[in-house]
């Protein structure tokens, strides 16, 4: 599917919910954007720059931009070439996991997780398919 890709969740997030996202970056962009976002604020931004071989993370909250996060011990992302991301929602933050194993953490700025109810993910990838997989037996 083509981006901009937008997809509302009902009930917000909650320790436990698991995302995959499944996409091919295009050729001739330089970075492409997943966020988590409230009706006002950008919950979790995970930015991959190919360009700087970084990935950002950052939240946005009441139009503020917070404290850019780009630690990482390698990029993983390859223009054209297909992922899977898994970005695991806990108690104290966002879990990132690239072919099954650890990429990042990032810690909770937006503390009301049934707020956050959208995913979008901005031009420079193709989204093959996002799935919401829940931890937890009981609905909600």
């Amino acid at each position: 599917q083509a981006v901009p890709y937008r997809r509302n969740f009902l009930g917000g997030l909650h320790d436990g919910l698991l995302v995959i996202i499944t996409g091919t970056p295009e050729q001739s962009v330089n970075r492409f954007t997943v966020n988590f976002e409230t009706k006002e604020d950008i919950a979790f931004h995970f930015n991959p720059r190919f360009d700087e071989g970084a990935i950002i993370r950052n939240s946005c909250i009441q139009k503020k931009w917070g404290n850019e996060e780009r630690e990482l011990k390698d990029f993983p992302f390859i223009k054209a070439s297909l992922f899977q991301i898994k970005i695991k929602c806990t108690r104290r933050g966002f879990e990132v996991f690239m072919k099954d194993a650890p990429l990042l953490t990032f810690k909770h700025r937006v503390t009301n997780l049934k707020s956050v109810t959208k995913l979008g993910i901005g031009r420079g990838a193709y989204v093959n398919s996002s799935k919401f997989c829940t931890g937890e037996s009981s609905s909600h």
